[in-house]
């Protein structure tokens, strides 16, 4: 059923009074991006027992050394595997008819329905117009008994950074990387317990997302960016808002920093998408071990704090290093809110402080004042340095003008020594010529 889904956008729903920092956030019970427990390997994504049973589009038994196993629904990039190209680019398939179940085109023929060519049908319950069981990790309807702020997390330069780093293989083992919509997408957890660090390699839907903010958009969806070489922010859903807004203005001056190239001759994708930008996605995530995150493909950083050196070099070193550099947006859209500039005006959030003297932009005016103090200090002691040692310069330039001057003063007196005495010492007697005469 989708009526779940039809909820309005709105900020994450912060419901508590308390605002805690520097502490993980509260847990939330229900099913997760994971089927199994943490820590517990879905093979090909799929889970393969409960009302899961015969939903996987790769025959998972056929396994061993140099198997390659059968594909049972080969996603094809056709509107019948994933709809939303239709839907948004082309324009030639009609929203989901939740009553009959299906995507029909503009003469109203079926596209597509839930039954994949495996004989698998997803569960009515499971279906989203994401694809089936997508929307189990939905934040929309949750509610929370406390806030968490990424600021005033009582630790030096709020230094508090946790990484997580997947290898290619195995998690992208497989015949194919694409799910077509009819069957699930299940991740591995890797923490050791209920609160989830998410994804950073997977399975996911052919189509992806199209850039900005959600107010949620599902793994199985931004897998894809990621692969793309985006960025993906994720969030706590009961995160405050000046923590959020904070991520926004963030998202901002990477957009500043990239720019627009226009790739292709200007002829971009075909769709009206002729500039690379800034790929990114921001979003919420269900039960998140931490109140932020940020997932570049088979890396997460997750931290407790507003460490924004940290991020940055974080995403300096992985930025568009992923499986493939595609620049487009994508055509996935459902509950896309806008970009974080005009989501950042619409909820209000405090304007972007102006660049420090080292060239960053801080989320806080406090935080700008100190990096600016920082700055200035590291300035006036760079310069009492330099006069410091500008005085030992000019003490030992006088030292060595008097020494030399000294020298001077020695070697001359030296050579009028040396000279007076020469004179001396060839002073002899002159002849007397009338002795000289008398002598003839």
């Amino acid at each position: 059923m989708l009526a779940i889904l039809a909820l309005p956008l709105a900020e994450p729903m912060n419901m508590g009074p308390t605002v805690v920092a520097g502490s993980p956030p509260p847990k939330q019970d229900g099913d997760q991006t994971n089927f199994y427990p943490p820590a517990v390997h879905h093979p090909f994504h799929c889970a393969v027992t409960g009302i899961w049973t015969g939903s996987c589009s790769i025959d998972y038994t056929q396994t061993g050394v140099g198997v390659s196993p059968d594909v049972l629904d080969l996603a094809d990039w056709t509107d019948r595997c994933d709809p939303w190209k239709g839907i948004t680019q082309t324009k030639t398939v009609q929203q989901y008819d939740e009553a009959a179940g299906n995507w029909k085109d503009l003469q109203g023929n079926v596209v597509t329905t839930w039954t994949g060519r495996s004989g698998w049908t997803c569960p009515e319950a499971m279906r989203s117009p994401s694809g089936c069981g997508d929307f189990r990790t939905d934040t929309r309807n949750l509610t929370c008994d406390k806030q968490v702020s990424i600021f005033g997390c009582r630790r030096p330069n709020h230094a508090d950074r946790r990484e997580l780093v997947l290898g290619e293989l195995p998690t992208m083992e497989g015949p194919q990387r694409h799910t077509c919509i009819q069957y699930p997408i299940f991740f591995d957890n890797p923490n050791t317990e209920q609160p989830v660090y998410p994804p950073a390699l997977g399975f996911h839907r052919e189509r992806w997302s199209k850039i900005g903010e959600y107010s949620f958009l599902p793994p199985q969806r931004w897998m894809h960016n990621n692969e793309h070489g985006g960025a993906i922010f994720l969030y706590h859903s009961c995160l405050d808002k000046e923590s959020l807004c904070a991520l926004r203005r963030y998202i901002q001056k990477w957009q500043r920093r990239m720019g627009q190239t226009s790739w292709r001759d200007g002829k971009g994708d075909g769709f009206g998408d002729t500039h690379d930008k800034f790929r990114y996605v921001l979003t919420p995530f269900k039960n998140l071990a931490t109140p932020i995150a940020i997932v570049m493909w088979g890396h997460v950083y997750t931290s407790l704090c507003y460490n924004e050196q940290d991020m940055d070099a974080f995403i300096m070193s992985r930025y568009r290093r992923a499986f493939e550099d595609w620049p487009p947006s994508g055509a996935y859209e459902y509950l896309w809110q806008g970009d974080v500039a005009q989501t950042a005006e619409a909820a209000g959030c405090a304007a972007e402080q102006p660049a420090t003297p080292d060239h960053w932009t801080y989320a806080r005016p406090e935080m700008a004042i100190e990096a600016a103090e920082k700055y200035a200090t590291k300035v006036e002691a760079s310069d009492k340095y330099a006069t410091k040692e500008l005085a030992k310069f000019a003490v030992g330039l006088s030292i060595a003008s008097l020494v030399l001057v000294i020298l001077l003063f020695l070697f001359v007196l030296l050579q009028s020594s040396m000279k007076a005495s020469g004179n001396k010492g060839n002073s002899y007697p002159k002849a007397d010529p009338s002795t000289a005469s008398n002598a003839a």
